[in-house]
């Protein structure tokens, strides 16, 4: 505890010599605080806690040299516009949950059952969601030279190491071989000592694991590729502890994509990859092959997609769609799934209905509609545009280190979000967020009308010579 506000009370004071060092110190300790050991509140304060207040001391100088120095957001034109979109439907959508607050249905606690209060939708739904995005705002804004570009990619990529050295402490290698029961109780145990749900942790380990393989080129020494070569096996290893199958379909399908956009040979490396895990760690076919070739009462082998989809496509898909189609515009606000007649109905399958519908674009649709949908894909898309442009800068290892990390986030997301995961900021989104703004400050530096502020990163990318528009 003592070490902890140690390490704070270092990053807040050196941040007014240099704030972009103590932000990827920041960024690497905020992989630790969902540990349960990390205290959650100080002196009885909601919301006040080690690392928020660590965000706060590392943003004031932040915000005080920037301003002296004059720097804007030069962030690419449709990122921009789409960035600003994004947050206003965050905005309204909360909004729009806190003005209809009454709906909201009671929930069991520890202490008994207590009511959503307009301070706890705040927290959750706007604060905590905008804090979130702070650190990647933060890293595109200061991440304007190529040593900076450097340290916040090690730092952001050193989350993924974090998580999967939690999560690898925690569950044995031999467990990958054992049967369904147990793995569910593993998967239990990861979120109780990591502090992150074993899907959430598995979403950022894929983009982790495909954005620390890109630095590959970055050094072009034994030792760093060694290096590189043990991190990503441990990421790799954690991916497949985490028992997520929507987390082995991610970093199939990221791999795939990066495959054909980069090193064609891992097309042939994938498959053979597969199959050693296969006979290696039998745990992980077991788990992916969960529901299917169930044994009914005649004999006759059947998919249980009750078991397959963990009753989403059963009970809550159809109960949430039922919703949206009555309000397929603008939705319901945030966490619409409580406040309607989805809620009551899951209602009688469980006692404790979800508060997501396990869909990400369900969840988009059920709380802002159509409209908000499209704009919040857009901005999606957009940051997939600009990861796919830098993946094919090959006369840049950096770039395409960036692009291939970033591009690993988003398709992570998308992927995942057929199961779970969510559009909104989370906080174990907080590593997809640094990749974005890293991804964008390198698309800013590399468009055809540069901003001052880029000449410097483009003079050492091709050692004082003139980049190409």
């Amino acid at each position: 505890m003592y070490l902890l506000y140690a390490v704070i009370a270092a990053l807040s004071v050196y941040a007014w010599r240099n704030w972009f060092v103590s932000l990827c110190g920041l960024i690497v300790l905020s992989a630790a605080m969902g540990h349960p050991d990390m205290p959650r509140t100080m002196f009885g304060i909601p919301g006040l806690n080690p690392w928020n207040v660590a965000l706060a001391l590392v943003a004031l100088p932040w915000l005080t040299q920037r301003s002296q120095q004059g720097l804007r957001f030069d962030f690419p034109r449709p990122v921009k516009g789409l960035l600003v979109a994004y947050l206003l439907i965050v905005f309204v959508s909360y909004l729009r949950a806190v003005l209809d607050l009454d709906s909201f249905p009671s929930r069991l606690h520890h202490s008994g059952v207590e009511r959503y209060t307009l301070l706890g939708v705040t927290f959750d739904y706007l604060i905590n969601p905008v804090k979130y995005m702070i650190p990647g705002l933060m890293v595109f804004d200061g991440a304007r030279t190529r040593q900076r570009v450097l340290i916040a990619l090690c730092a952001t990529l050193a989350m993924s190491v974090v998580y999967s050295w939690l999560v690898v402490r925690t569950i044995p290698l031999h467990s990958l071989e054992v049967n369904e029961k147990a793995q569910m109780r593993q998967r239990h145990r990861i979120g109780k000592r990591v502090g992150f749900h074993a899907n959430s942790v598995a979403m950022a380990c894929v983009a982790g694991c495909w954005g620390i393989v890109a630095t590959c080129r970055l050094r072009r020494r034994w030792t760093h590729y060694a290096l590189v070569c043990g991190l990503a096996a441990l990421v790799a290893v954690a991916i497949m502890m985490t028992r997520s199958r929507a987390g082995y379909v991610a970093f199939a399908g990221v791999g795939l994509v990066l495959g054909v956009l980069l090193w064609r040979k891992l097309l042939i490396l994938l498959p053979a990859l597969a199959a050693v895990i296969c006979v290696a760690f039998p745990g992980v076919p077991e788990r992916l092959a969960m529901g299917f070739g169930v044994q009914e009462v005649s004999g006759e082998q059947t998919v249980d997609m009750n078991t397959v989809t963990a009753s989403r496509m059963t009970v809550i898909w159809p109960a949430a769609i039922a919703e949206i189609v009555k309000s397929p515009l603008i939705g319901y606000g945030r966490v619409g799934i409580l406040r309607n007649r989805a809620y009551d109905t899951m209602l009688e399958y469980t006692p404790t209905p979800p508060t997501h519908p396990h869909n990400a674009y369900l969840e988009l649709l059920m709380d802002t509609g159509i409209v908000g949908t499209a704009l919040v894909l857009s901005f999606f898309g957009a940051l997939l545009w600009i990861s796919a442009r830098l993946c094919r800068q090959k006369h840049d290892p950096l770039l395409q280190a960036i692009g291939a990390a970033s591009l690993a986030a988003v398709l992570a997301i998308m992927i995942m979000g057929l199961s779970g995961a969510s559009f909104f900021p989370r906080e174990n989104g907080q590593m997809a967020w640094c990749l974005f703004g890293l991804a964008s400050r390198a698309a800013a530096a590399t468009r055809p009308r540069r901003a001052p502020a880029s000449v410097e990163f483009l003079r050492a990318a091709y050692g004082g010579r003139r980049a190409p528009a």
